[in-house]
């Protein structure tokens, strides 16, 4: 009786001390690599230390008011005068552990579309952000090319599961037929992506150890 009720306090206590640690849970920090985009290109171009880019034209690093964080940006110059070019895409993939995450996932991007007068177009040109866990899509944002720094942060309302990778995505494009643009352009600048796992819940684990904790009540009253 006596080693009973020993070990079930014990259990208790250890359940306790468990519940409080697990309830600290801390996110990551940020898992991208280059994700303000501050390494350069080291004059190859089309080349993104640390990301994969695909249909593109030329890409540089600029100054000059257009970054966010005071430092460098990525440029990505897509189309000239008269091209329709492909849409493009910019991603990083992140290896992860399987299991159930909470994410938190932010960062700035811009575009511009303009023509031959050089008059800006945000109806000729688009750009989405986007978050994916095993290439399935969990969040996206699309805004049109309006010239404007645009934030985004997003924070996963549930936790996702996620067998082996995510990645975050830039896509942009502009409308099909256009055909007199000058300069088809996006950028982007200060990208965060922040998970933590998720473990038993501090609910759950009390509601054990209030459960063992009446079971040693029943044990003794009998």
């Amino acid at each position: 009786m006596k080693r009973f009720g020993l070990f079930a306090l014990c259990a208790v206590a250890l359940l306790m001390v468990a519940s409080a640690s697990h309830a600290k849970n801390p996110f990551t920090g940020n898992l991208l690599l280059n994700p303000s985009f501050e390494e350069d290109n080291m004059g190859m171009p089309g080349y993104v230390p640390e990301w994969t880019l695909v249909n593109r034209m030329g890409v540089d690093f600029p100054g000059g008011g257009e970054q966010v964080d005071g430092d460098k940006a990525l440029r990505v110059i897509n189309g000239w005068y008269g091209h329709d070019e492909k849409d493009g895409h910019l991603f990083q993939n992140v290896a992860l552990d399987p299991g159930l995450y909470l994410m938190s996932f932010s960062g700035w991007a811009k575009r511009y579309v303009l023509d031959g007068g050089f008059a800006m177009h945000p109806d000729w040109g688009w750009v989405t952000v986007e978050l994916t866990a095993d290439d399935a899509v969990v969040w996206s944002q699309t805004w049109d090319a309006n010239d404007k720094w645009t934030e985004f942060w997003w924070v996963t309302p549930n936790a996702v599961q996620v067998s082996d990778h995510a990645d975050v995505h830039l896509r942009w494009g502009t409308t099909a037929g256009v055909g007199t643009k000058s300069f088809d352009v996006v950028l982007a600048d200060g990208w965060d992506l922040e998970v933590a796992k998720v473990v038993p819940e501090p609910a759950s684990m009390l509601t054990l150890g209030a459960g063992l904790a009446g079971m040693l009540i029943r044990r003794r009253k009998a």
